[in-house]
């Protein structure tokens, strides 16, 4: 094998014709070890290499990112996957932004359009269902909502305590009421009902003894305004449907008010039957976000 060798100053000049002018091939000053350029079986043009024009494109791609020299994302290809997102996805949920996640994104639950759900409670032979230290500053408005309510003993009275600083108030002198009814008497009769208490141990949601039977379940809606406020009464309004206890039970729909008169911020729920158990029920407390 025949080499071509140059020592000591590490350089082969090449000249052109006239001996005027010469191109430098030239070896650094210190090597790592014998290199090599191993010459192509084909003509090389080094002008291209000059100037960097044999680096204009990229390789084709396909599948999310198209394209060679202009790279582009695809149309309807970026799914949850590609995305930076703070948590894992719940099905249902939609993506918020929260600049303080990671990403900026989070999965979040909808809660009913402007309602967000804060905690739920399924009864099952309860002696009472609670919510406590339920309300914040967070929200202005609460709406509480129950269905499938039935007495674990013969028909009874359903209501509600409310709480403060210093516990569940049970006295016969801590609440006011006022509500309206409307009973089914038979096809295609109907009768009023309407009473107000304000000496009572707890704001009533039923007319009357509401029937124990599991077809006639209790079910409603509890709204409270601002029960932080410390300012004035706790103030409710609500809209309750139950079947009446008579031995055939009729449909009969309660609108109503109630109060605690006391004049600090409430901090919780307590729903309950006069003398028995809650045998079934279910209970979802929702805060109405602010404006």
């Amino acid at each position: 094998m025949s080499e071509i060798r140059v020592k000591s100053t590490g350089t082969i000049k090449l000249f052109e014709s006239d001996n005027t002018s010469s191109v430098t091939i030239a070896s650094p000053a210190s090597l790592g070890g014998d290199r090599t350029i191993t010459i192509p079986d084909a003509d090389v043009n080094l002008t291209n290499i000059a100037v960097n024009t044999a680096k204009t494109s990229n390789a084709t791609h396909s599948g999310e990112v198209t394209g060679a020299t202009a790279l582009t994302i695809a149309d309807n290809i970026v799914d949850e996957a590609n995305l930076k997102i703070s948590n894992t996805p719940t099905n249902g949920h939609f993506l918020s932004a929260q600049s303080s996640n990671s990403g900026g994104l989070t999965w979040a639950e909808a809660g009913g359009g402007d309602l967000v759900l804060l905690a739920s409670v399924n009864a099952s032979n309860s002696g009472s269902v609670t919510f406590g230290n339920s309300f914040s500053s967070a929200y202005y408005n609460y709406v509480l909502y129950f269905s499938d309510v039935v007495s674990a003993s013969n028909p009874d009275y359903f209501g509600m305590r409310l709480s403060t600083s210093s516990g569940f108030w049970d006295g016969g002198s801590n609440y006011g009421n006022v509500k309206m009814a409307r009973r089914c008497t038979g096809d295609p009769g109907s009768t009023d009902e309407s009473t107000g208490d304000s000496q009572y141990n707890r704001i009533p949601l039923t007319v009357s003894g509401a029937s124990n039977n599991s077809n006639w379940a209790i079910s409603g809606r509890v709204h409270f305004n601002n029960p932080q406020s410390a300012e004035s009464y706790t103030i409710c309004d609500y809209q309750v449907t139950h079947g009446a206890p008579n031995g055939s039970p009729l449909l009969t729909v309660v609108n109503g008010a109630g109060n605690l008169t006391k004049t600090n911020a409430c901090t919780g729920i307590r729903f309950l039957f006069e003398s028995g158990n809650i045998s079934t029920g279910h209970f979802r407390l929702y805060g109405v976000k602010n404006a």
